[in-house]
Order: structure tokens, then C-alpha cells, then sequence
């Protein structure tokens, strides 16, 4: 099966063509990871810990049924 990604470099406010959802709604700023990780290094802080969750249930079906693309991102950080 392949996934298609696109615009993951292209970071900024985006909205969802369902009109029903949250997203579409309200919409959503799309950051790459890295940015995320780089923003909390350049504040003074470490990763310690990283955690992707993977959809399940009614998540997974809003989704497609795609469970190969994380649902959600844990990240920890400790001060220096």
C-alpha cells in the first residue's frame, strides 16, 4: 500500500475541504517536526522522551483507516 504525503515542508495555517470537522471549521497550522524540536533545544530544553500514538478505533476510521501515520506526538522535555 503507499501512502502519499505532500506539503510537509510548507509550513502555515491550512483548512480542511470537510466543512463538518474541526478542521475544517477552524483549520490548523501545519509545523514540520523538526521546527517543533528545534524551537524547545533553542529555549533551553532537551528531548528526554518521544512517543507517536497510533489511530485506533473511530480515529483510525476518520482517518481512512490509515494506522500507519501517528495520531498523535508526545514529546517531554527537561530544562538544562
Amino acid at each position: 500500500m503507499v501512502r502519499e504525503v505532500s506539503g510537509y515542508f510548507s509550513e502555515g495555517y491550512w483548512q480542511s475541504d470537510n466543512p463538518h470537522g474541526v478542521r475544517g471549521r477552524i483549520g490548523e497550522h501545519h509545523r514540520a517536526l523538526s521546527t517543533y524540536v528545534n524551537t524547545f533545544a533553542g529555549a533551553g530544553f532537551v528531548l528526554e522522551r518521544m512517543h507517536e500514538l497510533q489511530a485506533v478505533g473511530h480515529r483510525a476510521e476518520q482517518a481512512s483507516g490509515n494506522r500507519e501515520i501517528p495520531s498523535i506526538l508526545i514529546m517531554r522535555f527537561q530544562a538544562r
